[in-house]
């Protein structure tokens, strides 16, 4: 089997972190007027797209880089509390084995590193932060062209749409996990060569 070169989102992929970010949006929530989250909105939210994500949270989009700033600030102080998704840990250790893993985020790097220093994961040979949300690409083409990746042998893991987005523009696979942010019924329109249902799945769709 030839070694696949794996590259790894980290919020709603590796890290369970949707309840520190409800925390987050409904202290703004309650300070600027937005409606709050909830257990029943946050299952509507993942079924939606983001233009209807961010008609529906009443938050303008001009003011999105004002509200991820004091967000990523909140987040440091709140790094602690970030969980690792059941059995992910051992599923990367096995694919690490027999591929080359990467992980991409959108979130700080101080933040994912304390994590995995936490967790006692050091499987990744880079690790990266593209901070502009829906720029995946970039910092994805970053991590190909400085290690020479094979696009055709290169994949990218992740939970959202806009994942999956950013590795159709740069030209590699995709993988779509449904334990995530976004829910399974909007993954299967977004065009990613797999989607997988837990960690196993994922183990056996990459070493196959």
């Amino acid at each position: 089997m030839k070694s696949k070169h794996l590259i790894f989102d980290f919020d709603g992929t590796l890290a369970d972190s949707m309840q520190v970010y409800v925390s987050i949006f409904n202290t703004f929530a309650i300070r600027d007027n937005f409606p709050l989250l909830t257990t029943e909105s946050i299952a509507e939210l993942r079924k939606k797209t983001y233009g209807e994500l961010f008609k529906y949270l009443k938050l303008p989009f001009y003011k999105l880089p004002g509200y991820l700033m004091e967000a990523r600030n909140m987040l440091i102080e709140k790094r602690t509390k970030l969980e690792i998704f059941p059995e992910i840990a051992e599923t990367l250790k096995e694919l690490s084995k027999k591929h080359t893993l990467y992980l991409l985020t959108s979130n700080d790097l101080p933040v994912v590193e304390a994590f995995l220093k936490r967790q006692k994961l050091t499987v990744f040979e880079h690790i990266a932060s593209e901070k502009n949300l829906f720029r995946k690409d970039r910092g994805l083409l970053k991590i190909i062209k400085h290690y020479n990746l094979d696009p055709q042998n290169t994949w990218y893991i992740g939970d959202e749409m806009r994942d999956m987005n950013a590795a159709r523009k740069v030209g590699i696979h995709s993988v779509a996990v449904t334990w995530g942010f976004h829910d399974k019924s909007i993954l299967e329109t977004a065009s990613a060569n797999h989607i997988v249902d837990t960690p196993k799945q994922l183990a056996a769709v990459m070493l196959d």
